[in-house]
């Protein structure tokens, strides 16, 4: 219970069981439990360029009640907003997919990613008294009007990688041959 007087704050009493207070006090009921929401689906650009659609999966909890109550005019549509804004900018500083695995992705490196974007909503909502818990892509696709042509170049990446390895099975087979 947040406890308010002429919008004055008075305290926040965090205790079970029956409690007097000033009869004068205004008291608002805010939950200090785990609360989850998923943002809408964004279409962004990632890091090199590609359209991409992507949402994700907000963990969080009300901190301090005090600044969730007076620092921003509705705590929760704050949440909201800052939770997409800070998924367009982390989607766009990783691509979707890399070829070297020493380079962070959206697709290939959750946890790296998941930890940024944790960090960057964090850092949006500080002010307002709410810990953010977890934050996960929960939807990661090519935008539709390439997702066709990603997918020819992902199979030609496929059918490349697979003739290297039957060439490189050849030549160790030669190999072992002439030894």
């Amino acid at each position: 219970m947040v406890l308010t007087y002429a919008t004055q704050y008075k305290g926040t009493m965090k205790q079970n069981g029956v409690f007097w207070t000033n009869p004068f006090y205004t008291k608002d009921e805010m939950s200090l439990q785990l609360k989850n929401f998923e943002t809408t689906t964004s279409k962004v650009n990632d890091a090199n360029g590609t359209p991409i659609e992507i949402k994700c999966v907000i963990v969080w909890k009300v901190r301090d009640t005090a600044k969730a109550t007076f620092a921003v005019a509705g705590f929760e549509s704050f949440l909201y907003t800052q939770a997409e804004s800070a998924l367009r900018i982390c989607a766009a500083l990783y691509p979707y997919e890399s070829q070297d695995e020493a380079f962070p992705s959206l697709r290939g490196s959750k946890e790296i990613v998941s930890a940024a974007l944790r960090r960057a909503v964090q850092d949006r909502v500080e002010k307002c008294g709410v810990e953010i818990v977890e934050a996960n892509i929960s939807h990661l696709t090519y935008a539709i009007e390439i997702a066709a042509t990603m997918l020819k170049k992902q199979q030609a990446q496929a059918i490349i990688a697979a003739k290297k390895d039957i060439v490189a099975g050849a030549v160790s087979m030669v190999k072992m041959a002439l030894e």
